[in-house]
């Protein structure tokens, strides 16, 4: 417990930190990035005293959002990830996570067709589950979260506010940690899902 509460606020303060320095900085330039995607290839690990079992998990879809800023090559900032339920293929029960993250991109070039990686880093705040999937007396923790990806922008345009935007695509791989207690068998357990993500969106600049 005390683990988890550390590391909660030590995501937090990154959070808090990067979202500072996006406000205070001058040298920024101020982009919103949002996106949405289908999760595929996802598995859901089960380790129960160090055994480990792994079931496929049908394909699912997510939202996020990032609120960042540019410096030269890089761009910085914070965001999160909504997932709607998804099942594993072969057990009854639906489960999703939201993350918070902080995260980095490196975009060398930034302009049309231009290729870019990334990786991000949090928590997982909200890790939740139907009865189905957790049993009766079963409780869900989040914790970290981690993924690395990379990105092409497609192509630059302008709204009616005349804001710079850039629509992209990315393919991304990531791993949601948690945990599982039942409190009537007491049994615990580590979670963890991994998943390639395909996302398309845009991001704007102000």
């Amino acid at each position: 417990m005390l683990k988890t509460n550390i590391m909660k606020g030590l995501i937090i303060i990154i959070f808090i930190l990067a979202t500072s320095s996006i406000a205070f900085s001058q040298d920024a330039r101020f982009h919103i990035k949002a996106g949405v995607g289908i999760d595929l290839l996802g598995n859901h690990k089960t380790i129960i005293s160090g055994i480990p079992s792994n079931a496929a998990v049908d394909p699912g879809f997510s939202a996020d959002m990032e609120l960042g800023t540019k410096f030269n090559i890089l761009f910085i900032g914070a965001g999160f990830e909504a997932q709607i339920q998804r099942r594993q293929t072969y057990y009854p029960g639906n489960f999703l996570f939201m993350p918070f993250f902080f995260y980095l991109e490196i975009n060398p070039y930034f302009d049309l067709l231009s290729p870019y990686i990334f990786g991000k880093i949090g928590y997982n705040l909200v890790y939740s589950g139907d009865i189905q999937y957790t049993g009766t007396y079963g409780k869900l923790t989040g914790g970290i979260y981690w993924g690395v990806g990379c990105g092409i922008d497609l192509f630059h345009f302008k709204n009616i506010f005349n804001n710079p935007i850039a629509l992209f695509i990315e393919a991304s791989y990531s791993i949601n940690y948690g945990s599982f207690y039942d409190s009537y068998y007491s049994i615990s357990a580590k979670i963890e899902y991994s998943k390639i993500n395909i996302r398309i969106g845009t991001r704007t600049f102000f």
